[in-house]
This record gives C-alpha cells, sequence and structure tokens, in this order.
C-alpha cells in the first residue's frame, strides 16, 4: 500500500481551538490597499524593484526575482493585469534572463497570475530552467548569474556547503513548477520525485527542517512550513493509488506539522537548535515564514493548526505591525505579507467535514472542485476541513458542507444538532456516496432524518434549479441528486453516483464521467452560492452581536450607525428563506440610501443581547410555541421601545395559528387588529396603496388590491406588525408555486415600509 498524507492529526489538528484574535476583513483589506500603494510608489523607471543593499555583483541579480515578487504580491492585491505598474514590471520581466533560482521560479508564478496564457512561451523557458538546474540530490541552489557565482565562490571559502543546494530556493522552484503543472506545462515526474526524496531524508529527528539538509540538528519555522509544503507539492505528482482510499498516515507530514505547531508564532520565525529554541538569528519581520505558513495552511486546507486559527493569528499580526507608509519593511517584507494576508484572505466557499470515519478517501476532490468552479467563474475560491464537532458559526464561514465516504457517517447527537442549526442558518449540506458506496448510502439516509425530523431523501425532479444554475441537464440519466427540501427551501443534497472520484485527479476508480461530474459539482456550488456574496472568513457570522443600539461601535467593527435585522428563533422552521434579509437590506442600501449589514443575526428572545437589536423579524411555516420565559421577554423587548416584523412565510395557516395564539398569550388585553391604509406604515418611504400577488394568493384571493397587515399598539404606538401573507419569501425570488403572497416588487416596498417606519420610531 502506498504511502500518503490522509488524516490531519488528530492529536495535533483536534487539541481545542484558541479563542480567535480580533481582525475584521475590511481591515485586512485596508492593510493590502495600504502596502500596495507603498510598493507601487517603490517601483524604479525601469518596471522593477530591487534591494537596498549593493553587496557585490550578486546583487542586482536578484532584481528579477524581487519585481516578479512584487507583481505576484500587487496582482493579489487587486490590481489588475492592464495596470500601468503590473505592465511595466511585466516588460522588464521579459527582458531579463532566466539565469538563478528565485527569479525564474517568482517569474512563473507573476506571469501565470498575470496571463498564463500570453506569456505561456515565458512560463516555459523558465521551467526549462528550472528542470535543468536541479541538483541531482533533489535540491536547487542559486543559479547560474555571474554575480552569484562569484558570490558563492568567495562565500564558500568560509561556508563549504554554500551554494550546494537550500530548503527555500527549492521551495520556490517547486512551488513554480505546481503553478506551470497548473497552466498546462509538463514537468517530468523524476523532478518531483528526487524532492520528495531529499525532504524525506533531511527531516531533522524533531520534525523540522533546516536552511540546508547537510546542517543536522537546527530547524527553522521557515523551512520547516517549506518542507511541509514541499511535501505536500511533491506528492501530489509521485502519488499514484491502485484503489479510492488506499493511504495511510504520513509520519513525515505529521512531524512536520507537529513541529509548527509546537513552535508556533506569529512575531517571528522560530528558530530551533538540538531542541532548544534560540532568539531570531537576523533580526528581520516574520513575514517570509508567514508566507511559507500560509501555503501549509492552504495546500492543506487546514483552518486550525494545532489549536490556533493561523490566518487570524497572523492578520492580528499584520495589522499591529504595518507602518504608516504601509509597509512592513522593505519590499520583499511587505510583499510577502501581503500573499499571506491576500491568499488568506479568499473567500470560503465550501468546508469538508473530518467526521470520525473514512472522511476522506480522495485527498484532492475539494480542492479540485474549487479549482474548477473557479475557471469557470473566473474566480478564486477557498476550502477547508472542518472538525465534526465545530461550531454553527465555524459552519457557517462557507455556505458548503461537504462530506462523503464509504463507511456509515458517524456523528453524535451534539453533532447533528449542529449541522441542523447550520442550515437553519442558510448553509447546504452536500454529501456523496464515494464509489456509490451501499454503507454510506444507507448512513447518509438515516442522518438525514435525524437532521430534519423524520423527513426523508427525495429525488430531485428536472425542474428543481440545481440542474439550472449555470449547466443544464435535460436527460433523464442525469437527474439522479436527491434532496431534503425544509419550508422553502433544499437544506440538503445528496449524490448517490459517485463525484469526488472524478473530482479527484488521483484517484482510479472514476464510475462517473469527468465532464459529468464536473458540471454537477459546478452547478452545485452556485446554488449554495445563490446571488449573495460569499462571507469574508475574517467577519463575524452574526455581524451585529455586541453591537450596542444607537450609533456606538461595537467591538466586532459593525459600521457605525448601520442597520442590523435580528431574527427571533423558535422551535419550527425559523429561517425558510435565508436570503431574504440580505436582499431586503441590499433593497434599503440602494433604494433608501440606508447604511445596512448585509447579513442577519438569529437570535432567541431569551438571548441577553436582545436589547441590542431594535428591530425583530420573525417567520416561519410550520407551528411553533414559545416558553413563558420567551413571550416575556419579547414582551419586555417592545415595551421598552423594541419593534417586531411578523409574517406567515407562504401564508401559511400553521404559523398564522401559532403566531395569532402566541400573540394572545403575550398580549392578553388586546387582539391583532387590521392597520389602516392611511396609517404612516404604509407610506414611509414608499406607496404601498394596492399590490399584485403571487399566482397562488391570486387563485385563492381573485379580489385582493390592497396589502393587509395587522398590528399590536402599546401605548398608542405600534409596535408589531404581521402579515398573514408571505412577503420576504416573494424577495428570495425562489420558485414557490405555492406561496401565497405578494408580488416581488410590492413585497420589497412593503417590507421596506415596515423596516423604515420601524426606524422612524
Amino acid at each position: 500500500m502506498q504511502t500518503r498524507f490522509r488524516v490531519l492529526l488528530l492529536a495535533v489538528l483536534l487539541a481545542g481551538i484558541d479563542a480567535p484574535a480580533d481582525v475584521t476583513g475590511q481591515n485586512v483589506k485596508d492593510a493590502i490597499a495600504r502596502g500596495a500603494a507603498h510598493l507601487k510608489a517603490g517601483q524604479r523607471e525601469d518596471g522593477s524593484w530591487g534591494y537596498n543593499w549593493q553587496i557585490n555583483r550578486a546583487s542586482h541579480a536578484y532584481d528579477p526575482g524581487l519585481t516578479a515578487l512584487v507583481t505576484l504580491a500587487l496582482r493579489l492585491a487587486g490590481l489588475p493585469p492592464d495596470d500601468p505598474a503590473i505592465a511595466h514590471a511585466v516588460k522588464y520581466l521579459l527582458a531579463a534572463p532566466d539565469d538563478n533560482t528565485y527569479s525564474a521560479a517568482l517569474k512563473i508564478m507573476a506571469l501565470a497570475e498575470v496571463d498564463r496564457e500570453k506569456y505561456a512561451a515565458e512560463i516555459v523557458r523558465a521551467v526549462e530552467f528550472l528542470v535543468r538546474t536541479q541538483l541531482p540530490n533533489g535540491q536547487w541552489t542559486y543559479g547560474e548569474a555571474e554575480g552569484i557565482l562569484a558570490q558563492m565562490q568567495v562565500a564558500r571559502a568560509i561556508w563549504p556547503d554554500y551554494g550546494a543546494g537550500d530548503n527555500s530556493n527549492t521551495q520556490f522552484a517547486l512551488l513554480a513548477l505546481h503553478v506551470a503543472r497548473q497552466c498546462g506545462v509538463p514537468v517530468p515526474e523524476r523532478i518531483w520525485k528526487a524532492s520528495d526524496d531529499h525532504f524525506t531524508k533531511t527531516q531533522q529527528k524533531d520534525g523540522g527542517w533546516g536552511y540546508s539538509g547537510t546542517y543536522r540538528g537546527e530547524s527553522y519555522g521557515s523551512m520547516t512550513a517549506a518542507g511541509v509544503a514541499s511535501l505536500f507539492i511533491a506528492g501530489n505528482y509521485v502519488f499514484h493509488p491502485v484503489h479510492c482510499g488506499e493511504f495511510e498516515e504520513d509520519k513525515r507530514l505529521a512531524a512536520g506539522l507537529a513541529w509548527i505547531d509546537k513552535y508556533f508564532s506569529v512575531e517571528q520565525n522560530p528558530y530551533v537548535m538540538n531542541g532548544t529554541v534560540v532568539p531570531a538569528q537576523v533580526p528581520v519581520g516574520p513575514w517570509y515564514y508567514l508566507y511559507c505558513l500560509e501555503r501549509v495552511g492552504i495546500l492543506s486546507g487546514n483552518k486550525y493548526i494545532g489549536k490556533r486559527d493561523w490566518y487570524r493569528l497572523g492578520a492580528v499580526r499584520a495589522v499591529e505591525t504595518q507602518q504608516k507608509d504601509g509597509s512592513w519593511g522593505d519590499e520583499a517584507e511587505t510583499a510577502f505579507a501581503i500573499l499571506f494576508l491576500a491568499k488568506g484572505h479568499t473567500p470560503l466557499l465550501l468546508n469538508k467535514l473530518h467526521w470520525d470515519g473514512d472522511w476522506s478517501d480522495d485527498l484532492d476532490d475539494a480542492k479540485a472542485l474549487m479549482e474548477m468552479t473557479g475557471q469557470e467563474l473566473g474566480r478564486v475560491f477557498a476550502w477547508q476541513t472542518v472538525r465534526a464537532d465545530a461550531s454553527a458559526d465555524e459552519l457557517l464561514e462557507a455556505p458548503v458542507l461537504y462530506l462523503n465516504g464509504h463507511h456509515a457517517p458517524s456523528l453524535t447527537d451534539a453533532q447533528c444538532e449542529r449541522l441542523r442549526e447550520f442550515t437553519e442558518e442558510g448553509g447546504l449540506i452536500v454529501a456523496e456516496a464515494c464509489c456509490g458506496s451501499e454503507e454510506f448510502d444507507q448512513g447518509i439516509r438515516a442522518l438525514a432524518e435525524r437532521l430534519f425530523h423524520g423527513r426523508k431523501l427525495e429525488p430531485l425532479g428536472p425542474e428543481h434549479p440545481v440542474y439550472r444554475t449555470r449547466f443544464q441537464f435535460d436527460r433523464r440519466e442525469e437527474h439522479f441528486l436527491e434532496g431534503v427540501t425544509w419550508a422553502c427551501r433544499t437544506t440538503m443534497i445528496y449524490s448517490p453516483r459517485d463525484l469526488s472520484c472524478s473530482w479527484d485527479p488521483h484517484c482510479p476508480d472514476r464510475k462517473t464521467g469527468a465532464e459529468l461530474a464536473r458540471r454537477i459539482g459546478i452547478n452545485l456550488m452556485l446554488f449554495a452560492m445563490g446571488d449573495i456574496p460569499l462571507r469574508d472568513r475574517l467577519d463575524p457570522v452574526h455581524p451585529g452581536e455586541n453591537q450596542q443600539a444607537g450609533p456606538a461601535r461595537g467591538k466586532e467593527g459593525v459600521v457605525r450607525g448601520a442597520l442590523v435585522l435580528a431574527q427571533l428563533r423558535h422551535d419550527g422552521d425559523w429561517n425558510p428563506d435565508p436570503a431574504a434579509c440580505p436582499r431586503l437590506m441590499e433593497y434599503l442600501r440602494t433604494r433608501a440610501n440606508l447604511t445596512v449589514v448585509p447579513q442577519k443575526r438569529g437570535i432567541r428572545p431569551t438571548d441577553p443581547n436582545l436589547a441590542n437589536f431594535p428591530l425583530l423579524y420573525m417567520t416561519g411555516h410550520e407551528s411553533f410555541q414559545f416558553t413563558p420565559a420567551e413571550r416575556e421577554a419579547i414582551v419586555a423587548h417592545l415595551n421598552r421601545g423594541g419593534f417586531l416584523f411578523a409574517e406567515a412565510c407562504c401564508g401559511r395557516e400553521e404559523f398564522d395559528r401559532s403566531f395569532r395564539e402566541q400573540v394572545a398569550l403575550m398580549f392578553p388585553e388586546q387582539r391583532l387588529e387590521e392597520i389602516p391604509l392611511t396609517h404612516a406604515v404604509f407610506h414611509s418611504g414608499f406607496e404601498v396603496a394596492t399590490v399584485s400577488t403571487t399566482p397562488a394568493l391570486a387563485k385563492a384571493k381573485p379580489d385582493l388590491r390592497a396589502p393587509i397587515l395587522e398590528g399590536i399598539y402599546v401605548n398608542g404606538a405600534l409596535v408589531l406588525v404581521y402579515s398573514r401573507y408571505a412577503i420576504l419569501c416573494p424577495v428570495e425570488d425562489h420558485p414557490c408555486p405555492q406561496c401565497l403572497g405578494y408580488a416581488k416588487d410590492d413585497a420589497f416596498r412593503i417590507a421596506a415600509d415596515i423596516v423604515l417606519y420601524a426606524m422612524s420610531r
């Protein structure tokens, strides 16, 4: 059996999670923009960037490498390929020779990021240089530039092994060749095999790596991260399983990740000699090391290293230490800082669930699916592994939770509750029977019933939007997906037919055509995304939490004075239309010029933070009940100036009946009464005197021409507005033929008027 990293170090990676530090996605975006502006200001007239030190002729030989590094950083910072700084730098790089490892490697990465097709010939030439200059031991050294050769000759008089090969040059060469392979440039397998052997032979006893394999006993953070990343890369090309799922734990990677966890730091590049941590040998920033660490996190899909959220902690360090001029030191350190922030800042589309079993038979299925989706849409998407006992907020960092395997998935009741909460908050579970496993099939069907109150997986018919989000599937044999529909939406989609083996380029057991699997996978991702922007991984899932009412700024960085909508949770299907509230917020932003927080917060009535959310919303289809304590909390909230906007999703009688019962218990001396059309709630921003309705409501109530709202008053003030007919379900704009509600445009205006009225109070 071939050896390959299979599990993500249960002892190391599941040791418990540190509380994350406080930083927002906007903080990072601002820091990247300032860093990019600093780099642009330092560009020379010839389009290059150069090192300030001028020790000897070797100095200028590295200028193309630094220029390529800065170009790569600027591209990932968001500068378009036709930006003058990028175009000028590319012109310089095209004229520069491929005569040293750093320059050739970074040129490949930079040109691929600018335009891999336009500069394909230049990328091929740089690849040929790297292939030709790999040393017999699998390493690379500095290269063949005249200045570099002279420098090595002098240095060897003091340091005999100088220039004999090092892990820094080797890391960059492998990263570049990996990028070249992704561009379609062939690389001989012997290259990967030689480097894989090198990192195997030179790993220290403590699990780390030093700068050069000849210096035993010393391990650097940067070089250990380089070793782990290089093994991930090389392993992708030398690993050839005979059957799906035939891997074991890779002890090299396990030991390297354990070293990184043990000596983890975002303050400096850790340096260990014979097991003892010693002070940094060179007083430079940690950004080259953190760039190497970021490669490990991205390539492995790990959100955590040990119990640390590596990206969040590094981002905090970057935001705190950025200098006033936008830099983090010299141009190289600044570029590495931007690369760390920009790559780790890529929005998450998919979490792969690490459950207690064969959760990862196809090691690169999620990675490949993200690449396919990104190529189709011209965007970059990230994925990561999450533990089965992760919190619902962790799961909600991505809209898709993906799980597969050969054996029946094993989850505890507590884990199922968090998965259920994930779907209630709008997440989509995507499951797949690897190799069409019957055992997994039976297990996932049982799990679906546990998660969704006895509801079963049922075939998704050809009319389901998952078959139309990107690619059209018209043939009957292509409609093999199944799902669970809860309230207005599909909360789980399952493929009994194997897809992951066709996504993963390493898997030999492909039972579904690659193109069909690719198209189905992309459609699944787009169905989950909808048209709501992906959440930034650094921003809180519930952005209004801890925000004080009024203009005060919450500690989570909510925009001052922004409107935050909190949705009341109850014991029914409290969140049937997850995209509706964000769409309403966007409507209020563009049509009413309000500052809004696009996400909503799901909150229990007894939550101590309820007072921080003056505007509450609730809906549902099914019967529900509040506890006496919850009813008391809602009444107290409304009595102290809060406002509740409620509706029966799809106009369902079950919810309508329950809501009226609960209101009667909360306000026994009152009853819901119809609000006259002359009331300000119908005229707070948009005039809504007449309305159109959905086809189902038009059929049921053909004479309905005006909106019907009911309310409760406290001391003469309207504090509760209720609609027996759906408002936000039509706003979400999904197929819902049974919906008794108002037409989309009128629904937007009604909802906006209610919110504007509540704010005016």
